[in-house]
């Protein structure tokens, strides 16, 4: 008989620790399922659970399971799913004091969330009114300079075109002025003494620009001197370099390509050694035909580009053509109130093709000066 006894509360021992462990196991899976359900934003799958488990020993730990888990999106504001999950707990148990609280609250925050972004919406709408308004109460006549001003551009949450950015410079007008304190130049003259000769001096130049209503207009000015000058053979030299030009600019802004612009001018140097049927020597002069690309930005410089003929050539014995071609460029040192000092550097090559050589005069500038900005 005690062997019977014994038996039985073995069995009765075995069945109970069979039952806790399913028990676990049940439990350990619905918590598993409940956390798969907040990050698929379900509430229908939290509410099924739940119904499932009600009256039975385990609900408690998941209702609670269910509540901790929804506070904890208070962290990433997400009040709607908050009060979605707090809804599931309250369908399936009405009297759960501590949902129903949560639920409320969730409810007043987003109610004050609301009527916030009524009043927003509400101050928005008065204020578009309030510009229509101002707008339609503007003549024409002023809409039309402002829309000739300033270039329209998309505002990015309302989708409306405003005029904010201008179209204009500050100025009509842009100058600038530059001292070049090196000028430094290399001679090549086959047929001539000396043939190469290296020439120092110093420079000045400056341009102006007019930007009007579908046109630029201005023009460029250089003077330049180099008194001192070595040849080839380490020999000074004794002749004085010098040259001269004025041209104007123009470009048609409504072109495709506004920065290109069309150069007419004269020039006057002394360099080539050029010499009259006397053997005396003659300073070349001639009108200036050429073009300009201006206004390259690279960084803070700003580079223009020319080439440039020189009909009055054929005024003159033994030169068969006469052109020239280079860059300039001026880069900001400091700002001032209306003006910029400027770093200033040109490179320019004059070609002179004559009968049986050519005289070639290649040279580099470097200056500084002062520049009106745009």
């Amino acid at each position: 008989m005690k062997r019977f006894a014994h038996a039985r509360v073995v069995c009765c021992l075995l069945i109970l620790l069979c039952s806790g462990v399913l028990f676990a196991q049940s439990l350990e899976g619905m918590l598993t399922q409940i956390d798969h359900a907040f990050m698929q934003k379900s509430p229908q799958t939290v509410r099924a659970i739940l119904e499932k488990t009600y009256g039975s020993e385990d609900y408690a730990s998941l209702e609670k399971y269910v509540l901790s888990k929804s506070k904890g999106l208070f962290i990433t504001n997400q009040l709607e799913l908050i009060q979605e999950m707090t809804l599931a707990v309250i369908d399936v148990n009405l009297g759960s004091d501590e949902a129903l609280s949560l639920y409320y609250v969730v409810e007043n925050t987003l109610e004050k969330r609301r009527a916030l972004h009524a009043e927003e919406e509400k101050l928005a709408a008065a204020q578009k009114e309030k510009e229509t308004a101002y707008i339609e109460s503007i003549p024409e006549p002023v809409k039309a300079k402002a829309e000739a001003e300033y270039e329209p551009t998309v505002a990015t949450e309302s989708g409306e075109k405003v005029f904010i950015k201008p179209a204009v410079r500050n100025s009509d007008t842009v100058w600038n002025a530059a001292l070049n304190v090196a000028d430094v130049g290399l001679v090549f003259a086959p047929g001539t003494s000396p043939a190469i000769k290296l020439c120092y001096g110093l420079g000045v130049s400056s341009d102006v620009i007019y930007y009007g209503q579908g046109f630029s207009l201005g023009a460029t000015f250089n003077a330049a001197v180099q008194p001192l000058s070595v040849s080839a053979g380490g020999r000074s030299a004794s002749d004085v370099i010098w040259d001269f030009s004025f041209v104007p600019i123009i470009s048609i802004s409504g072109l495709e390509t506004p920065n290109v612009y069309l150069r007419l001018g004269f020039m006057a140097q002394q360099y080539n050694n050029i010499f009259d049927e006397n053997g005396k020597k003659e300073i070349f002069c001639s009108p200036v035909v050429g073009v300009n690309y201006r206004n390259v930005l690279l960084g803070p410089a700003i580079f223009d580009f020319f080439a440039e003929y020189y009909p009055g050539h054929i005024a003159y014995r033994g030169i068969q053509s006469a052109f020239a071609f280079g860059a300039n460029v001026n880069m900001p040192i400091t700002r001032l109130q209306y003006s910029s000092l400027i770093l200033t550097g040109s490179v320019r090559d004059n070609c002179f093709i004559q009968d049986k050589n050519f005289a070639n005069r290649f040279h580099v500038t470097l200056g500084i000066g002062v520049k009106r900005d745009e």
